[in-house]
């Protein structure tokens, strides 16, 4: 007998293992010690019970099983057959996406130091209805967002250590999180199977001073990838997997001065009604050292934006002043098809959205653009020179 069934709703941080309930008749054997092989290294060959209550399944409701079907198997001799059942969210009417998370420093993943890494690949076979998306992060640190096809999927991830380095601490990697899609209330639970999860090395050699440190700009150019990680999705979002996603772009066609801008590209949401999110926005206090300005009737805000759809879209800019604050500074312009917003219509004056505040101090807690008219997943638009400019 080869059943394990987990249920665990609860805090990452206060899961203590005790509470994995397994039933098992057949002795738990590690998995392969941590050595590399050919530049890799096997980080996770999902094996055995024993190596499934080193693993945190939460916030979720999921049945885990010890596969020894060939047909679902890439290496050794099991896999682990996750059947998710998933945590029903009562306000959309859908079962919400299951994470569960790899602990390294344990006696079947003992490796913690992954500045060598420069790549990850995971074989897993979906046997659900239909795709689901899929995400791998660690320490919070998103790698790469892949889609789980029908039937076996063999996925590999490039991983930026030069930019990871910005966000997590490469010696000393805490979890590395597995995030899949929920399912709809009229689907029955998707039913996937992990293995071979391997990380390819290197010397482990790379520039953790390639990308400067991102403080607070008054301009975005997009020079530097990491200012994509200033933004985020506006709006209420329904899967963390469907919000927004930002990007480099270095294709000159939507670019309207320098080299590169930013590419902003939208799903619909899990009930497939809208798009996801209502747009996007910058994070909270990194745009925008307004006091250093002392006429703030003489700095202009602007930006331009690329409209890659085939319809009219609607764009409201909004200022928030602090994060308490129930009222915004907000301007509307139109983006005609497959064209850039008018420059004379993007740009406003400090001083203008000062007085429409009342105050005498004012900076920028964050810009955030609502976008209608989106309607296809996969829409796209590109945004370049958001900036302060002091004007004579």
């Amino acid at each position: 007998m080869k059943k394990t069934i987990i249920k665990i709703v609860t805090a990452l941080s206060v899961i203590p293992l005790a509470l994995f309930g397994f039933i098992s008749c057949k002795p738990n054997e590690p998995t392969k010690p941590v050595v590399p092989v050919n530049g890799s290294i096997l980080l996770s060959g999902f094996e055995s019970e024993a190596e499934y209550l080193t693993m945190l399944f939460t916030n979720t409701i999921v049945k885990v099983e010890v596969n020894e079907n060939k047909e679902y198997i890439t290496e050794g001799t099991a896999s682990a057959k996750l059947t998710l059942y998933g945590q029903y969210d009562y306000a959309n009417k859908y079962y919400m996406d299951s994470p569960f998370y790899l602990l390294p420093g344990n006696d079947f993943l003992s490796k913690i130091d992954f500045k060598d890494v420069k790549g990850f690949s995971v074989d897993i076979y979906n046997a659900f209805t239909r795709p689901l998306q899929f995400m791998l992060s660690f320490d919070g640190y998103t790698i790469g967002y892949r889609t789980l096809e029908k039937g076996m999927n063999h996925l590999t991830f490039a991983l930026d250590r030069s930019e990871a380095a910005h966000y997590v601490d490469l010696e000393f990697i805490k979890t590395i999180g597995f995030l899949v899609e929920g399912r709809m209330t009229d689907e029955e639970p998707a039913v996937l199977y992990f293995d071979n999860f391997i990380a390819q090395t290197d010397s482990g050699e790379y520039d953790e001073d390639l990308y400067p440190e991102i403080e607070v700009l008054n301009e975005f150019t997009f020079d530097n990838p990491l200012e994509t990680k200033s933004f985020l999705g506006f709006g209420l979002s329904s899967s963390r997997l469907l919000e927004p996603r930002f990007e480099i772009n270095s294709d000159l066609r939507y670019v309207m001065t320098g080299r590169k801008s930013m590419k902003i590209t939208f799903m619909r949401n899990r009930n497939d009604t809208a798009i996801d999110s209502l747009g996007f926005r910058t994070q909270d206090n990194v745009f925008g050292n307004w006091a250093s300005f002392s006429d703030l009737s003489k700095v202009k805000l602007s930006y331009d934006l690329y409209n890659d759809t085939d319809r009219l879209l609607t764009v409201s800019m909004r200022v928030f002043h602090s994060p308490s604050d129930s009222l915004v500074y907000s301007k509307n312009v139109l983006v005609a098809p497959y064209s850039w917003t008018d420059p004379g219509q993007t740009g406003v004056l400090l001083s203008e959205i000062q007085a429409e505040f009342g105050v005498d101090e004012f900076s920028a807690f964050s810009i955030a653009f609502e976008v209608t008219g989106l309607q296809e997943s996969g829409s796209c638009l590109y945004l370049d020179n958001l900036k302060l400019t002091v004007i004579s």
